[in-house]
């Protein structure tokens, strides 16, 4: 913590300190969300691409999301996925949506490859 953040919370309580902290960064947050969550909507995986590394890139942003207290939810992740895949995974899509509806997004991922 800088000097000058220092010196505006050394009178405030932890639970003041924390309250203040978030009234002056929520905004940053909130645009950081909004551009992962665009990214993550509008991913879609090349129809020659491979589907390890942009499943990959759309956990990490189901991750960064969450660490910023913005929860998916595993039925709308598996969703976002299935929908960002080419027209050359549809029976895998078929195939997943007849079995696996409870897996998680990293069996999705070993399943693709």
């Amino acid at each position: 913590m800088g000097y000058e953040l220092q010196r505006q919370h050394q009178d405030m309580n932890p639970t003041a300190i924390i309250e203040h902290l978030k009234k002056m960064y929520y905004g940053q947050s909130k645009t950081v969300r909004c551009q992962l969550s665009k990214r993550l909507f509008r991913s879609s995986m090349p129809a020659k691409g491979q589907g390890g590394p942009h499943l990959l890139k759309m956990i990490d942003l189901f991750e960064q999301l969450e660490m910023l207290e913005c929860k998916i939810g595993k039925t709308f992740s598996q969703d976002l996925i299935l929908e960002s895949l080419p027209e050359s995974f549809s029976q895998f899509i078929v195939n997943f949506n007849m079995n696996k509806m409870n897996c998680d997004l990293h069996e999705i991922l070993n399943s693709v490859d």
